[in-house]
C-alpha cells in the first residue's frame, strides 16, 4: 500500500498543471509520498516501537494534508 502511494504521487509530479494551482499540485504529490513512507514504516511497529508510533502520527498529519490539497485542488476545478 505504501508503494502504491509513493508510486502515484511519483506519477502525478509528472502531470504538467497551470501555474494556478501548481502549489497544490506539488503539495498533494509531495504528500502522497510522505503518506507512503509513513505506511512502509508502520511496519516496523513490532521490531521497533518508536518508529512504529512515529508512523502513526505522521500519516494522520501527512494523510490530513494530503485531504487539503486534495480539496484546494477540487476547489479551482469547479
Amino acid at each position: 500500500v505504501g508503494q502504491a502511494y509513493q508510486s502515484f504521487g511519483a506519477e502525478l509530479i509528472k502531470i504538467p498543471v497551470p501555474k494556478s494551482f501548481a502549489s497544490a499540485h506539488l503539495s498533494a504529490a509531495n504528500n502522497y509520498e510522505k503518506v507512503g513512507q509513513t505506511i512502509k514504516n508502520l511496519s516496523q511497529v513490532l521490531s521497533d516501537p518508536m518508529i512504529g508510533m512515529k508512523s502513526i502520527v505522521n500519516y494522520k498529519n501527512y494523510s490530513d494534508a494530503l485531504a487539503s490539497d486534495l480539496e484546494k485542488l477540487s476547489a479551482i476545478l469547479q
